[in-house]
């Protein structure tokens, strides 16, 4: 899980930096947007200090970045001097990696990373730049020590969860080419995914709820062995969101209504449909359809974690 502040920002930009490519000079580089009118002196043990994250910011630059007249010096600055630096082929990446690490810290709150990937899918690349720098900036940087007793509950409690998520063990080793390079896109998705789960909360149209009796079953006792691509394509969309969709779906306190909605049009798709991808594509329409015709991507998706979830399809006999 990322942290978002000022010693993990200097790194990605200092990636894309063309000269100012180490990370004394790249430190020094960005802070010099707001300490250069302060009279502050970045020394390199300033940045040494920040990077191994033993001191916060310092106080007068932490002050100096909430002033109006500084931000807007920090944005002219950004684009003056810090983004012709920025290799133009590796730009997109940086802010990309920077949106990433907005997204991993659960401290950073939705309007936060909403108001600045704003700039950056509109085109704002220098004010985007400036003002995560500020925000990093302004945020704790000092790493906070935890004791042993602690850590070890929290290694205790994450493999509890490792093993209610089989399919993650299994499959992980074998999801080859797994990952999205482009982190906005994903950003994007689960914001749209979002959407989706809460608009499904409000389907109520598919007949008789039935009770459910599901066993927990890897996705491949589920696919046939003929249908590899499917099997991929699901076990990839799993792997990268099935707790982000969980999690979405506990927001709305009515996972289990919408799970026999799923496994209800599921039933009825069952009989129609004459190959597992016809299912998969018209469960994925159904759900389009039903939560207004939002994102088939982030569609799809969902689907993929019922049929994790077991709601769709049944073991292979």
């Amino acid at each position: 899980m990322g942290k978002y502040d000022i010693s993990a920002f200097i790194p990605i930009m200092q990636s894309g930096l063309i000269e100012n490519n180490k990370q004394e000079a790249a430190g020094r580089f960005l802070i010099d947007s707001i300490a250069i009118g302060e009279g502050i002196d970045v020394s390199k043990d300033m940045i040494s200090n920040l990077m191994k994250q033993k001191n916060e910011v310092h106080s007068k630059i932490k002050k100096a970045s909430a002033r109006p007249e500084v931000i807007t010096n920090a944005i002219h600055y950004f684009e003056d001097v810090v983004l012709p630096d920025l290799n133009p082929h590796l730009t997109d990446d940086i802010c990309g990696e920077i949106i990433k690490l907005l997204t991993d810290d659960p401290s950073v709150s939705d309007k936060k990373h909403a108001e600045l990937t704003s700039f950056y899918q509109n085109g704002k690349i220098s004010e985007f730049l400036a003002r995560s720098f500020l925000y990093a900036v302004s945020r704790p940087n000092k790493k906070v020590k935890v004791s042993a007793e602690v850590k070890n509950d929290h290694l205790n409690t994450e493999f509890a969860e490792y093993h209610e998520f089989p399919e993650v063990k299994e499959q992980s080793t074998s999801s080859h080419g797994y990952g999205i390079k482009d982190v906005l896109k994903k950003v994007g998705l689960e914001r749209e995914i979002k959407d989706v789960i809460v608009a499904l909360d409000t389907v109520r149209d598919v007949g008789e709820l039935e009770e459910l009796s599901l066993n927990s079953l890897r996705i491949d006792q589920k696919i046939l062995p003929e249908n590899t691509l499917l099997l991929n394509k699901l076990t990839t969309n799993v792997l990268q969101y099935y707790y982000f969709i969980r999690d979405a779906l506990s927001e709305t306190n009515n996972f289990e209504c919408i799970a026999l909605d799923i496994r209800k049009a599921f039933l009825k798709l069952e009989k129609t449909c004459q190959s597992q991808d016809e299912i998969i594509d018209e469960l994925t329409i159904w759900i389009w359809e039903q939560t207004g015709r939002k994102s088939k991507i982030a569609c799809e998706i969902v689907v993929s974690f019922f049929v994790q979830n077991c709601e769709v399809f049944n073991e292979i006999t």
